[in-house]
């Protein structure tokens, strides 16, 4: 059976379970041997593709409301018995755009029904997976969202039902849209955003004139990111999660040729669920995998994990191994019980870019100055154990965190230069000297520095 399969049958129990009764979060965790985050992933998931399962009970737990099951039930009779749970839909993030630009260029309150036309219209056109009509329906609700979730509650869509509305906006929704009074209307706030506008050839173009820089090119980066938002409109991919076997370090991957041959590679072997024997730079290695990694920093794929073949003192240290340095991979008929285990989850949390050295307790002063507070903000932001502290008074801001990586955390303050002074700790700041010494050799090398 493939991790896909796993993976639809264990959505189908959800639902089958829930059909039932509400389950407190705990309670379908236990029921089917699944972690908080495998969990909270389903429901996501199933949430994304034309189901609804809302929170209950100040939100530990997950209910199906009675309406709800009436129609799973209908859609399962139609389906021999089975809830379609795998059937891909457009990534949630890119049904929010489209559905923004069709309302944006309606300009006026548009039903439910027209809007759901506009948007089967659209993935028609565009090549998109056909769908039942009632699941779209009901993903098209699920983003748009009532009080508290969706884009309605993010203040960029306002919605009214059409007994609501006052003359002049219920007169330009079409007649054949108006069958009933209590049909839900939307239409976009001024708080929505302004969304540029590409038609397909035209993107495309774009998109192949980008590939065609060569990897010298001084805005190589820039391009790179424009280069993965167009991917993401024109052909869905979308950022990798767990749900792939693999979580991302950064931004998501840009379907680099070889990361995908090395994925390709790895889909045959199931190092998920077995010890696999490893030859690594002429050395043969007994690994259990806990995690496999993409850091979009550098672009590599790695796995991390425990060389159970070591000495026995080194048998519970966890190395990182690049995968496009593995020669050969053999899979043996030992249990591999650590894949992504509490213990790599929070490793990934800790870690800045790829590592499993031990916690360095860090703090770094900064000039409030351009857009140095903003930077560090935005990693703040993304890291469990940050937090900013400013003195006005002395124009500088303190940043603190707990960190796995110094090396790169280190490679990562050089590009604020004078801006920054590393407190803590000791190693880090002998590493920000040396790599200064090394500059000011280099510059005295090249007589750009007496």
């Amino acid at each position: 059976m493939t991790k896909q399969e796993e993976k639809a049958i264990r959505r189908k129990q959800i639902i089958d379970l829930l059909l039932e009764r509400p389950y407190m979060q705990v309670e379908l965790m236990d029921t089917l041997g699944i972690s908080k985050k495998t969990l909270q992933d389903d429901i996501k998931y199933l949430n994304e593709h034309g189901y609804n399962i809302p929170k209950h009970s100040k939100h530990l737990g997950y209910v199906i409301k009675d309406a709800e099951k009436e129609r799973i039930r209908i859609l399962m009779a139609q389906n021999g018995g089975q809830p379609t749970v795998y059937q891909s839909l457009v990534s949630n993030h890119i049904q929010k755009t489209i559905l923004l630009l069709i309302l944006q260029k309606k300009g006026r309150f548009t039903s439910l029904a027209e809007l759901t036309d506009e948007y089967e219209d659209y993935l028609n056109k565009t090549g998109g997976e056909e769908q039942l009509r009632e699941r779209l329906i009901n993903s098209i609700n699920n983003t748009l969202g009532e009080t508290g979730v969706g884009l309605v509650a993010e203040g960029f869509v306002e919605q009214k039902r059409l007994s609501e509305l006052n003359k002049n906006d219920s007169m330009n929704i079409p007649q054949k849209y108006k069958n009933e009074k209590d049909i839900k209307c939307y239409r976009v706030t001024k708080k929505s955003p302004v969304l540029l506008t590409l038609d397909w050839d035209s993107a495309q173009d774009i998109l192949m004139e980008i590939r065609a820089f060569g990897s010298a090119y001084s805005l190589k980066k820039k391009l790179k990111d424009i280069e993965a938002k167009l991917s993401v409109a024109l052909y869905n991919e979308v950022e990798m999660s767990q749900d792939n076997s693999f979580v991302v370090y950064g931004n998501r991957i840009n379907r680099n040729a070889e990361i995908e041959k090395e994925l390709d590679y790895l889909k045959s072997i199931p190092f998920e669920k077995n010890v696999i024997k490893i030859i690594y730079n002429e050395n043969e290695i007994l690994f259990k995998t806990g995690m496999l990694v993409y850091v979009a920093d550098k672009d590599k794929l790695y796995m991390m994990g425990k060389n159970i073949g070591a000495p026995e003192e080194y048998i519970d240290s966890i190395i990182v191994l690049r995968v496009d340095r593995m020669k050969d991979v053999v899979t043996t008929n030992d249990i591999n019980d650590i894949y992504l285990s509490n213990e790599f989850t929070d490793i990934y949390e800790d870690m800045f870019s790829i590592s499993a050295e031990p916690i360095e307790h860090v703090e770094v002063e900064f000039d409030i100055f351009g857009n140095v507070p903003k930077k560090l903000e935005q990693l703040a932001n993304k890291r469990k154990c940050a937090h900013i502290t400013y003195d006005y008074e002395k124009n500088v801001g303190l940043y603190v965190d707990e960190i796995r990586g110094i090396e790169d955390f280190a490679k990562y303050l050089r590009r604020y230069g004078r801006s920054i002074r590393v407190i803590k700790p000791e190693i880090l700041k002998e590493k920000m000297r040396r790599s200064l010494d090394r500059l000011e050799e280099r510059y005295r090398a090249e007589g750009l520095y007496e």
